[in-house]
């Protein structure tokens, strides 16, 4: 028999998350990592790290260990392959984070939300 069912997220935030960022922008944002669970097993599945490419930014990550880094996704797990790091000092703006999981059957699932940062300004 063959599983084709891929890892089904529990907890995409899809309406993303806003946050209100200092005037001076030292304050890191964090978010959750969505937690999935393989399609195989129906366990959830680890976050191993995030994917080396130019839509993944650890410039601007201010927590005390980096998660791991990955050229390629070579086995099941959760991985952010897009957008800043939670836990990165963003200015203010609105940045898409996706993350990707991968059940034991090797089938990829998506979880993409913008994460928005306001000036924190007072009017």
């Amino acid at each position: 028999m063959l599983n084709n069912e891929p890892a089904n997220y529990m907890n995409c935030n899809p309406g993303g998350y806003v946050f209100s960022q200092t005037l001076d922008c030292n304050i890191p944002v964090n978010w959750s990592v969505p937690v999935a669970l393989d399609g195989c097993t129906s366990e959830a599945i680890a976050f191993r790290g995030f994917l080396t490419n130019p839509t993944t930014d650890p410039t601007l990550y201010a927590g005390t260990t980096l998660p791991q880094e990955f050229s390629d996704i070579t086995e099941p797990g959760i991985y952010q392959i897009a957008g800043p790091l939670p836990g990165s000092n963003l200015m203010p703006g609105i940045y898409t984070v996706t993350y990707q999981a991968v059940s034991c059957n090797g089938i990829p699932s998506l979880c993409s939300f913008d994460v928005v940062v306001t000036s924190g300004e007072l009017y």
